[in-house]
């Protein structure tokens, strides 16, 4: 079926994760819903073919922060800065978490990294000291 341009409905048959669904509804969506967990696969791989508009498998932080920032997720009394602050870090943190990435690669978040840039991100907006379960991500692979 062809939707209008600007439309917010989808095809009956369409398959769209809990968390879309509360967005296309209006409805904010809370940080701590963010698809961080390992078992959230389905719903993360929606997440980042938000945020990598290119489908190149790479997102910058621009490209993130546009998502993250949109207005669609409530991230309680914190402010603007400070969720800006927390992604950054996260950012910082999980780009080249694997350790093997050189030059233009080593600035963006590559899909297997997602995970651990959420789990990251996650947490420093609650503020809380955390262990990352630095596993990869390595079942994006289509």
């Amino acid at each position: 079926a062809i939707l209008a341009q600007g439309s917010k409905q989808r095809p009956a048959h369409a398959v769209v994760p809990h968390t879309l669904q509360l967005q296309l509804q209006g409805a904010m969506v809370s940080v701590e819903e963010l698809p961080w967990k390992r078992d959230q696969l389905d719903e993360r791989k929606a997440l980042f073919k938000e945020c990598d508009p290119n489908g190149n498998y790479y997102c910058s932080l621009a490209e993130i922060d546009n998502i993250l920032s949109s207005g669609k997720y409530d991230y309680g009394p914190l402010s603007p800065e400070q969720v800006n602050s927390a992604m950054l870090h996260a950012f910082n943190e999980a780009k080249n978490f694997g350790g093997d990435e050189r030059g233009c690669p080593a600035d963006y978040i590559e899909h297997r990294e997602f995970r651990v840039f959420l789990e990251i991100f996650v947490h420093k907006v609650q503020d809380k000291e955390h262990e990352v379960d630095g596993a990869l991500d390595d079942s994006y692979k289509e």
